[in-house]
């Protein structure tokens, strides 16, 4: 029988998973009440298309470059979010470890790329915000690929059996 993953890495894959799925159907709810489908009024919504908007302002973009620019996010967060949720019903460490390197290096991939945007948009304020995220979760990346690699079946010739 293989040893299974360190508590802390599954922990850790786990929240990633519930974070980022819960930040992408309120960014999916917040793209559908700037199209108008659902109210205004509509709590439900990150309110990150109005950050968009807010930050590309400062160069007068379109509401059109703001919708494609969400429309992006949201497509990297949920296949971030997918690559999370595969990380997270992994059976072993191995399993873990190769399913949680894609799913951190795209969450890694998409808040290094808000920093930038931050900075081209001089949103510092926005900018404050995502670089906790940011050291979250290269942080979170180098614990589970710390245990992964700890684990006994990670080691050449063992079968974690004891």
């Amino acid at each position: 029988m293989l040893k299974r993953m360190p508590a802390v890495s599954r922990i850790a894959v786990a929240v990633w998973t519930v974070w980022l799925g819960v930040v992408w159907v309120t960014n999916a709810l917040d793209a559908l009440r700037a199209l108008g489908a659902l109210p205004r009024g509509w709590k439900l919504a990150s309110g990150n298309f109005a950050l968009i908007s807010k930050a590309t302002a400062v160069y007068r973009a379109p509401r059109w470059v703001n919708a494609l620019l969400f429309f992006g996010v949201i497509v990297w967060e949920g296949a971030a979010a997918a690559a999370f949720w595969r990380a997270a019903t992994a059976p072993d460490a191995i399993a873990l470890r190769s399913h949680a390197a894609p799913a951190f290096a795209l969450s890694i991939g998409l808040f290094g790329s808000f920093l930038v945007a931050d900075e081209l948009f001089l949103a510092f304020d926005d900018e404050r915000a995502h670089w906790p995220i940011f050291i979250a979760l290269l942080a979170s990346a180098l614990v589970v690929r710390g245990d992964a690699a700890a684990a006994p079946e990670a080691l050449p010739g063992r079968s974690g059996r004891a």
